[in-house]
């Protein structure tokens, strides 16, 4: 995988991400355009990470941070891509209601409304106004028609979809444990249905 212009790549930065287009790469030098806000508070020690999706997976570049301007970002990439595999786990497609609390300092937040668009054994995908901040702590708690189904877990990834929606990625943080048991049983009827 090579980060080529025309891209459309995620900047993960200090507590938040960004998205952003490749408008050229020269080498290790790589020229975007923002298109979401990067401040410069999101830059630790001058490094950020760039992440592609791709089939395989999620690929991630560590980048030194040249400039930032209001509209472009300057990169020089420091060394090879690492992949992060796409999940272990059958993934379905879903649209369900649910309320995500982000947790800070041990403290819950309060709950705000997302949807869950597709989940599996191990995370979910929710699309909603929230912003939330990848490697933070959160409890989501789904609709399923039946009642409600409840896990924690931590932000993998959470980024903008363009059309002013936030998109978070959510990784279960116990996935052996029994608040887990109601989503099994809840995908286990999806995978009877054929619905993966």
């Amino acid at each position: 995988m090579e980060l080529v212009a025309g891209t459309r790549v995620i900047l993960m930065g200090r507590a938040d991400s960004s998205i952003a287009l490749i408008s050229a790469v020269d080498g290790d030098n790589v020229e975007l355009e923002l298109l979401e806000d990067f401040g410069a508070d999101q830059i630790i020690n001058g490094v950020i990470t760039v992440c592609v999706g791709h089939d395989g997976g999620l690929y991630h570049w560590e980048a030194m941070v040249g400039a930032v301007t209001d509209q472009h970002i300057s990169l020089t990439i420091l060394g090879p891509p690492w992949i992060q595999q796409r999940r272990l786990h059958s993934r379905y497609v879903v649209d369900l209601p649910a309320k995500i609390r982000r947790i800070r300092q041990g403290n819950p937040l309060q709950a705000q409304p997302v949807q869950v668009v597709d989940l599996s054994h191990s995370g979910a995908r929710v699309v909603g106004a929230v912003r939330l901040e990848p490697g933070g702590a959160i409890e989501l708690a789904l609709d399923v028609g039946g009642g409600m189904l409840a896990a924690s877990g931590l932000v993998a990834l959470a980024y903008s979809d363009g059309h002013g929606r936030r998109v978070g990625h959510v990784a279960f943080t116990a996935p052996d444990a029994d608040e887990l048991r109601g989503i099994d049983e809840y995908l286990d009827v999806l995978a009877k249905r054929g619905a993966a």
